[in-house]
């Protein structure tokens, strides 16, 4: 969770699973709570027999919560509130109306002491976004990852001794990486974005001297420039050895280390063991499928009391490595 502190109000940001249901925690558990945020809104205005649309406008609103719904995929918020202010316009005032927030979006909530001493146990944003670069012989894939792996660009070529016009092709394949590479430079400036490149031994010639230095980490193996070559790369141990601290890539290290320690009975399952686990203070992680908050409600409760002990929470969706291998023992999954 991304956190800015203002005088009166506090901007928070989900960056993931984990954040979207500490927010959700928030808005049901604690009371007078209000939301600052933006909306469009047309008014009718009758005036003889025609109904007068106004034009679509603006509105800052404060709105106070009374109905909040979880997505399913744990990824939004949808909340329906009570205005209790409006702004340039007050004709608002006292209306129900409906926002969303999602991953990414930025809210701004007013603050006081239940709400200040909630935040205190939310871990902040955790690691910086990584951009991986895997270049195989005649192909490269570019992926984002920060909350989630996301493909940015990919890219197969054609070029061969048999093949007419096959060094214009081999140019393009240097000249698009090179402008792909510079991209994620920019990137790096702008976000602080770390850069990682998995090459193999000739693809790595296609990495000028004035680009490696802006390089974080250069894995060679016997990488091809496709997807497979991609999750190679993201699940080679030099990258979980440097950047554990991503979300992302700490998901990876939970699930080695959870294969790890169920082979030697090392963890506990089961919402009533987990519970007294984490009541006891005798773990230090716990992982969690996305799935079993949306079955089992009091799970939310189970987080929370797990954050305010300091346990380690990781919450896994259905693309992460580990949520079959934790589905199997209930969808929890704690680790001593």
């Amino acid at each position: 969770m991304i956190k800015n502190y203002r005088e009166d109000f506090v901007e928070l940001t989900p960056e993931n699973e984990l954040d979207i249901i500490i927010l959700y925690y928030i808005f049901t558990n604690i009371e007078d709570l209000s939301i600052l945020t933006k909306v469009y809104w047309q008014e009718k205005q009758e005036s003889g027999r025609k109904n007068i649309r106004l034009s679509r406008r603006r509105m800052e609103v404060e709105l106070r919560p009374y109905n909040v719904l979880l997505s399913n995929d744990l990824k939004s918020i949808r909340i329906t509130g009570q205005v209790v202010a409006s702004y340039p316009e007050k004709f608002l005032k006292g209306r129900s109306i409906g926002v969303s927030i999602n991953l990414g979006d930025k809210t701004i909530l007013k603050d006081g002491k239940e709400l200040l001493k909630l935040l205190d146990i939310i871990p902040s944003s955790k690691g910086r976004g990584i951009i991986f670069f895997v270049l195989g012989i005649d192909s490269y894939t570019v992926g984002k990852v920060n909350g989630d792996l996301n493909i940015v660009n990919q890219r197969l070529y054609q070029y061969s001794k048999y093949t007419p016009g096959s060094d214009e092709e081999l140019d393009k394949y240097k000249e698009d990486v090179k402008n792909d590479l510079m991209w994620a430079v920019n990137e790096k400036k702008k976000a602080g974005y770390a850069i990682i490149v998995g090459v193999n031994i000739v693809s790595k010639r296609y990495i000028t001297t004035r680009l490696r230095k802006h390089i974080d980490l250069i894995i060679e193996g016997d990488f091809e420039g496709d997807t497979t070559g991609l999750t190679q790369l993201i699940r080679n141990s030099k990258v979980r050895d440097h950047f554990r601290d991503n979300y992302y890539i700490n998901k990876l290290a939970v699930y080695s280390e959870a294969l790890a320690k169920l082979e030697r009975g090392e963890v506990i399952y089961g919402f009533d063991e987990v519970s007294a686990a984490v009541k006891y203070g005798s773990i230090k992680k716990l992982v969690v499928s996305y799935d079993v908050v949306k079955e089992n409600p009091d799970v939310i409760n189970l987080i929370i009391d797990g954050l305010r002990r300091r346990v380690a929470i990781t919450i896994l969706n259905r693309g992460d490595y580990a949520y079959f291998l934790v589905k199997r023992y209930g969808g929890l999954v704690a680790l001593f």
